[in-house]
């Protein structure tokens, strides 16, 4: 320590007063007037890197003078020249002091608090802070912060978005008063942080489906949950439109398989019904009878058609359609379902594309949707209005969101429209009318109409869109794929008139179906060779390949399907002529067994009259 100047607290034991000076933690800095460190201790020493012996005695602006020019030390010099002691904070080196300065008569005593661990701490607080606040009001999900009485004590901006009310407003509610009066009114805390499901209500009125996921936080002595609450809206309606896709196709595998089958019984009904009228005289009192069970029966085909339109495995006979034309041509048979206090109207926009489907598919499409437009208005006076338009789908628009599994693919499609004024639908009811044997009619009605409608749709690639609220009446928007004028339908092969020849080789597990068409061909003196599975078909074959000319095989067989028996027969024969039948339609076959190059496909349930016209143009002749 340097030589004492006058008025220094200094006296003669200097040694004992260094001892005292460098064991306080503190740093301490005294400075004359002309800013000569008259003394410092230790701790000083430390912060600024430089030994006591080099800074007693010498100008502090010439050892630290990054100190010197920082404006912390501005407050040493004002207390200089204003004798004001003061507080000041600032760095020196790497650290950070919080200091006192006092007025002495000789200089300036600063004594300070070395607080860099405290500042950074302080820092990574704030970055905390700005991270957490970030991170809140940019979630994706909504995020309360709530009492353990219910209140809201805050909430991020997608809590007022996802709710419709304002921040201010939020702060007034509790937390029970966004859930749905069928939700529970309290969160329930999850001890293993698991989410759960809850319903809340939207300040308009809609529900939201949503996803909790809740924690029991502390902060000092006071609790709060916080609860992240996510829209699962469109999960549910995914979820929904899953569930309903499982049940379409379960159920029309069940209705394809009963249509299968029962076309198998109605082949043997009508070939022997017609087999039977075809051999009784015309006086003959019996006819009249028969005609009546093959009116029976077709209707029952009819009705296999609809299972089968149903499981979208109908027969297509697709061609060019005008639907504007096939609503004209058939607007007189669409006014017979129609009671004379329903008004029936159509409103159709020129020029519209043509379409490509089958005709009698897309008509009965037409009838089924204004039945259904028919029941829904009742006995009341109302309009039904079947309206056409045409429109172009892109990325944005083309999702159909009702019955499509899907969304449409982006081109030009033709609308189908059929409104009515009747009772509307409830969401309950708007779920099911698509399920078969589903109807809210109790006296009349088997539930097949919609049912039909929607499998005619799915073979037809088309979109189905469907709008109604209790008592505002239903609208049925159907969205067909529209195709190039240019585009041609298939001709039809034309029929061999030629004497028949050879025999014909039945394969079809079926004993009725094999016994109808005996009986049939008997009548134009075909012999018939009969096997009961493709193994059994494949063995009289090779036994009797000069004599055979023509095979008529089911596809659907136990044991080695049809297909299998389709090419076995070929490797044995690849000239042998085959038609391929069963209870699916042609274009269905087409997908499923690309790779069978048939001669022809005969649909069942055929009559007598089918089944000769098929073997006469296909039998061989020569």
């Amino acid at each position: 320590m340097k030589e004492d100047l006058p008025g220094s607290p200094l006296r003669h034991n200097e040694s004992d007063l260094r001892l005292l000076l460098n064991s306080i933690r503190a740093p301490i800095l005294a400075l004359t007037e002309d800013l000569t460190i008259l003394y410092c201790n230790q701790a000083f020493s430390v912060l600024a890197r430089i030994p006591i012996a080099d800074l007693e005695g010498h100008k502090l602006p010439d050892l630290l003078p990054s100190f010197t020019r920082s404006r912390s030390f501005a407050a040493y010099l004002n207390v200089l020249q204003t004798g004001q002691d003061q507080m000041v904070e600032g760095p020196i080196n790497n650290s950070y002091l919080h200091s006192w300065v006092y007025r002495t008569p000789w200089g300036v005593l600063a004594i300070g608090e070395d607080i860099t661990r405290h500042r950074q701490t302080e820092g990574a607080l704030r970055e905390s802070q700005a991270r957490y606040q970030t991170l809140f009001e940019t979630a994706n999900d909504a995020i309360f912060l709530l009492t353990p009485a219910d209140d809201i004590i805050d909430a991020n901006q997608r809590a007022c978005q996802m709710m419709g009310y304002d921040l201010p407003t939020l702060l007034h509610m509790r937390f029970s008063d966004l859930q749905a009066s069928d939700a529970a009114n309290a969160v329930p805390l999850s001890p293993d942080g698991a989410p759960f499901e809850s319903l809340f209500r939207h300040r308009d009125g809609r529900l939201i489906p949503v996803e909790l996921t809740t924690a029991l936080a502390q902060a000092d002595s006071a609790s709060f949950i916080f609860c992240i609450v996510r829209d699962i809206t469109e999960r549910k309606q995914a979820e929904e439109t899953l569930r309903q896709t499982q049940k379409t196709e379960s159920l029309g595998i069940l209705a394809g398989g009963v249509a299968h089958d029962f076309n198998n019984l109605l082949v043997a009904m009508l070939g022997q019904a017609t087999l039977a009228l075809a051999k009784l005289p015309e006086y003959a009192d019996a006819r009249p009878h028969i005609e009546k069970s093959i009116r029976a029966a077709e209707n029952a085909a009819h009705l296999t058609r609809q299972l089968l339109a149903y499981s979208g495995r109908g027969q297509f006979e697709k061609r060019a359609i005008q639907v504007n034309a096939l609503i004209q041509d058939h607007l007189h048979l669409f006014q017979v379902a129609v009671p004379k206090h329903i008004d029936l109207r159509s409103d159709l926009s020129e020029p519209l594309p043509a379409i490509e489907g089958d005709l009698g598919q897309i008509q009965q499409v037409v009838m089924n949707l204004i039945i259904n437009a028919v029941e829904a208005i009742g006995e009341r006076p109302g309009i039904v209005t079947v309206r056409t338009n045409s429109l172009d789908l892109d990325e944005e628009n083309g999702r159909i969101p009702l019955y499509s599994n899907s969304s449409l693919p982006p081109g030009r499609y033709v609308c189908l429209e059929v409104q009515d004024d009747g009772h509307g639908m409830d969401a309950a009811t708007l779920a099911k009318i698509f399920d078969p044997f589903f109807t809210t009619k109790h006296s009349t009605g088997h539930g097949l109409g919609l049912a039909a409608v929607l499998g005619i749709l799915r073979g037809h690639k088309a979109g189905l869109q469907v709008s109604t609220h209790p008592g505002q009446g239903a609208t049925f928007r159907l969205f067909f794929p529209a195709i190039h004028p240019s585009a041609k339908t298939q001709a039809s092969p034309k029929v061999d008139t030629g004497p028949l020849r050879g025999s014909v080789l039945v394969i079809d597990d079926e004993a009725l179906v094999r016994e109808a068409v005996v009986d049939i061909l008997e009548l134009r003196q075909v012999r018939v060779i009969e096997a009961e599975n493709g193994r059994a078909g494949l063995d009289a074959f090779r036994e009797n390949q000069k004599s055979v000319r023509l095979i008529i095989l089911d596809l659907s067989m136990p044991g080695m399907s049809g297909e299998e028996t389709f090419h076995a027969l070929r490797q044995c024969n690849p000239r042998v002529k085959i038609i391929l039948s069963s209870g699916y339609s042609q274009t269905e076959i087409g997908k499923r067994f690309t790779s069978l190059a048939a001669t022809a496909f005969l649909q069942k349930p055929y009559s007598a009259a089918e089944l000769l016209q098929v073997v006469e143009m296909y039998l061989d002749t020569t």
